[in-house]
């Protein structure tokens, strides 16, 4: 049997976060919580400590580099999803951090699902 892992979701929109919340549903991923910018997802991952961050790079205010950069100065070994449209090489240089996976958007939940599973295995 799976462990069940656990995700807080960043992403401006909320209609993002509950399309991603959904798709999760059938899959053993509990998601503890919800947040809508960079200084959120710091603040849910010191609190929380998931398995797994999930978040967006584009938004506005404190955006995915803001939250990435903290998390990982408090918890180097974060496992962090990136799922994003920007599909720039800056963006992907910028965050060459371990324990990052990156998935583009459109994505289905397959992808989210395999991409959680690959960053917790270890």
């Amino acid at each position: 049997m799976r462990k069940v892992i656990s995700v807080v979701i960043i992403d401006d929109d909320n209609d993002a976060i509950d399309a991603m919340s959904e798709a999760l549903e059938d899959y053993e991923i509990k998601i503890i919580d919800r947040g809508h910018d960079g200084k959120e997802a710091v603040e849910l991952y010191k609190k929380l400590k998931p398995d797994v961050i999930i978040i967006d790079v584009l938004m506005p205010k404190y955006d995915g580099h803001y939250a990435i950069k903290n998390i990982k100065e408090f918890d180097p070994d974060a496992k962090i999803l990136v799922v994003t449209a920007d599909v720039s090489n800056s963006t992907i240089k910028k965050l060459n951090f371990k324990k990052i996976n990156f998935l583009y958007k459109p994505y289905n939940s397959e992808d989210i699902v395999e991409n959680l599973q690959l960053l917790t295995e270890n």
